[in-house]
């Protein structure tokens, strides 16, 4: 229920302007004029400015008319913000290097499992299956970035 894991990731992205870096794929953002409040801020507080009438019982909530209005106001608020503000990284392809062995643009970067892992990026290529380790990675990621501009 969106409700119970508001305050959790709330209190996750309190004081932070981004949880997780994505990869753009080299896509550089607007160079146009922004707000100098972060993202993650102006998420909290609409979704705080929803709860304003909740008291800690949800079923009292949404038994108003305008309470029902603002949970679910509140829940579209909520999941537009657990999309924008991801506080774990997933797997996820790498879209501008491609796979030393194989020469495809398969790779995917898995990020450590627990602390102290260590990020693998292996090629998806059910053929190839090559691994390299985040350093070997960055270095070749570098390598291609300087060939190719």
């Amino acid at each position: 229920m969106v409700l119970n894991r508001w305050p959790e990731f709330a209190a996750a992205i309190s004081g932070i302007d981004r949880a997780v870096q994505r990869d753009t794929g080299g896509v550089r953002s607007s160079s146009a004029a922004r707000i100098p409040i972060p993202a993650t801020r102006l998420s909290i507080d609409e979704c705080e400015s929803y709860l304003s009438t909740y008291k800690g019982n949800a079923d009292e909530w949404v038994s108003r008319v305008d309470g029902a209005r603002e949970a679910v106001q509140f829940t579209k608020a909520a999941e537009s913000a657990f999309r924008s503000h991801p506080t774990e990284e997933l797997p996820h392809r790498i879209k501008q290097t491609r796979c030393l062995k194989c020469s495809q643009n398969s790779l995917v970067w898995n990020p450590p499992a627990y602390l102290g892992d260590n990020v693998r990026v292996i090629c998806n290529n059910t053929e190839c299956g090559y691994e390299l380790d985040q350093s070997s990675f960055e270095m070749v990621a570098g390598i291609e970035e300087k060939n190719s501009a």
